[in-house]
């Protein structure tokens, strides 16, 4: 046990240590200067002050999540290593959001870290399952039609199975287990997206989009499909040119009548758009206590578990941004999505529809849920992508990552 008198010094020196620390690696990262393995070992020496900050916020609990993550990226930079692959600077940038995440969870779930943790694994390994996938065109093009029967079958069976949360049937229990096969499905519709064929029409893809869209319309699961509208489009564009995305811009404004016309209360989400302030107690409840909470963290945050903003719901999950900017500052906040953005801008390097199109995706999702939590935008309930607390929603963003990092097509 660490005497109180030295607890509070190291607190101290840990509140600014932390956003200091990141504000390094991301640099170091973003320039791509320097060995991989310092990199890692800046960001090993983040999670072990994060660490320490935890266990002195809650000296009865060791946080055994931070070193289960420094872990992870050891073993997925030998792995590198012993496959010959050289560039490690995206995922270590991915890790980082996810040690973030790790920290929300922390705050708000303690009990949950094991689960995030086992979810990181399971992403990982489906990356390089992906990554597999990708690295050959004949493995792409066999999994390209399994991946869109899959994407679909996985939503029709939460359309009849599946359980309601907070107004939308998007979960699937099973074994005790939950899981969100929307996030998956997000994977296979950039895959269903991709062509076979130099010339190949989007009336298939166009009816299959409208599909998907209608099945998560029926979920009441719109923030979701907002996102694969948007993918939709991207990839219309980068496919068929200009006046296919004309096309598919007509196609999403008429579902979105669609909507209002026959699903009326999915308007309701935009009933306190802008005017949070207005309904502080009822509709912008999350929203004005999220700002308040940003604003009370200032540039370098209130430490360790010194916030507020973990009573509020979600605060692990759709509100993450809030959390972390109370709890580590605007800064570290800042670094996130700068994170999001120099993890898009790899697939300006790979210049293909897998590629472009899944970056286009996680910048979207970003937006949405950034934005949303201090009210620019509509609040949709997605998640942020690696830091958000959610087993499908992190394989989801190392799905992604793949597509990123390993489109061939």
């Amino acid at each position: 046990m660490i005497p109180s008198v030295y607890s509070d010094v190291l607190t101290a020196i840990l509140r600014y240590a932390v956003p200091g620390l990141s504000i390094w690696l991301f640099a170091r990262c973003a320039a791509r200067k320097g060995k991989t393995a310092t990199k890692l070992l800046l960001l090993t020496l983040l999670q072990a002050l994060l660490t320490l900050s935890y266990y002195l916020k809650d000296p009865g609990n060791l946080p055994l999540g931070f070193a289960g993550i420094a872990a992870c990226q050891w073993l997925l930079l030998l792995n590198y290593k012993l496959t010959n692959k050289n560039a490690f600077e995206t995922e270590i940038l991915c890790f980082f959001l996810s040690t973030f995440g790790m920290c929300a969870i922390l705050s708000v779930c303690p009990e949950e870290w094991g689960k995030q943790l086992a979810s990181l694994l399971l992403g990982v390994l489906f990356f390089l399952f992906l990554g597999w996938i990708l690295s050959d065109g004949k493995r792409i093009r066999i999994f390209r039609p399994v991946a869109a029967v899959t994407g679909g079958l996985l939503l029709l069976v939460t359309l009849f199975f599946g359980e309601t949360y907070y107004g939308a049937k998007c979960w699937l229990y099973v074994g005790g287990v939950s899981f969100q096969p929307a996030e998956l499905t997000k994977i296979c519709f950039l895959f269903a997206g991709t062509p076979q064929k130099e010339k190949e029409s989007i009336v298939p893809f166009f009816l299959y989009a409208v599909t998907v869209c209608l099945i998560l319309g029926l979920m009441n699961d719109f923030g979701t499909a907002l996102i694969f509208s948007f993918a939709f489009l991207v990839i219309a564009f980068l496919r068929f040119g200009f006046g296919a995305l004309l096309f598919g811009v007509a196609g999403v404004a008429l579902a979105g009548v669609g909507i209002l016309r026959f699903a009326p209360h999915a308007f309701s989400r935009f009933d306190t758009w802008r005017h949070i302030w207005e309904a502080p107690l009822s509709g912008g409840y999350q929203q004005t206590r999220a700002l308040m909470c940003i604003a009370s963290g200032g540039l370098l945050g209130l430490g360790a578990g010194k916030g507020w903003m973990q009573n509020l719901f979600a605060a692990d999950s759709d509100m993450v941004i809030a959390t972390v900017g109370e709890e580590w500052g605007l800064m570290t906040v800042g670094i996130l999505l700068f994170c999001i953005l120099a993890v898009s801008l790899r697939a300006a390097q790979k210049n293909t529809v897998y590629a472009v199109a899944a970056a286009a995706v996680l910048l979207f999702q970003t937006a949405l849920n950034a934005l949303g939590t201090v009210d620019i935008l509509p609040l949709t309930g997605v998640t942020f992508p690696f830091l958000s607390n959610g087993g499908t929603s992190m394989l989801c963003a190392w799905g992604l990552l793949a597509l990123i990092q390993g489109g061939e097509t």
